[in-house]
């Protein structure tokens, strides 16, 4: 069983990065991670994190093959290598790269926002937990996430965002548009 904490996990030759997001970002609401490319290997099948964050423009290529088509937030500095999850977002530095991490950190729609390092609060102060997915879009808004890899996984992966959704009880919808996800208010909030 997978830890339950939201993780950005470093990808870096030199572990200066990490230091830098790990000391930028608020450690109630996500734990930071670093691996040398070569450790890749050893992740294994294990869930993807809620961010990956990296700066090497080429990795192991069967590294990362286990989270395409799943959600994670991207974010690269300089060229980004074949294979990651997500299209990702690039930073001209890791100062911008952490900068839009903690914008991602306290992003909120419709009263959704993301709880102390795993899960989310609800409109009323209710915590929802195992929702990995949908904290991973929440960080995203308004943007979305375009997931790379197969259309089951992007199928898959739509449906548990609609199924929390349903749960969270928020007036808040999931688009589809090819590979994008993307989350958005209800137009319909108040209606009779």
């Amino acid at each position: 069983m997978r830890s339950p904490i939201r993780t950005v996990l470093v990808i870096s030759r030199r572990p200066h990065a990490w230091a830098l997001l790990r000391d930028r970002l608020d450690p109630s609401l996500v734990s930071v991670d670093w691996r040398d490319p070569d450790a890749l290997r050893s992740l294994g099948a294990c869930s993807p994190p809620w961010a990956l964050a990296g700066d090497l423009p080429m990795l192991p290529p069967t590294s990362l093959r286990h989270w395409r088509g799943r959600p994670v937030a991207v974010h690269w500095v300089g060229s980004p290598p074949p294979g990651l999850p997500a299209r990702p977002r690039l930073h001209a530095d890791w100062r911008e790269l952490a900068a839009a991490l903690a914008r991602g950190l306290q992003a909120r729609l419709a009263g959704l926002r993301l709880a102390p390092l795993h899960g989310l609060l609800l409109p009323g102060g209710r915590f929802l937990r195992q929702t990995e997915s949908l904290e991973v879009l929440l960080s995203v808004h308004p943007e979305g996430l375009e997931l790379t890899g197969t259309g089951s996984a992007l199928l898959v992966t739509a449906r548990r965002v609609r199924r929390l959704l349903e749960r969270a009880g928020a007036p808040v919808e999931l688009e589809v548009a090819g590979a994008s996800l993307r989350l958005r208010e209800k137009d319909d909030v108040g209606a009779p």
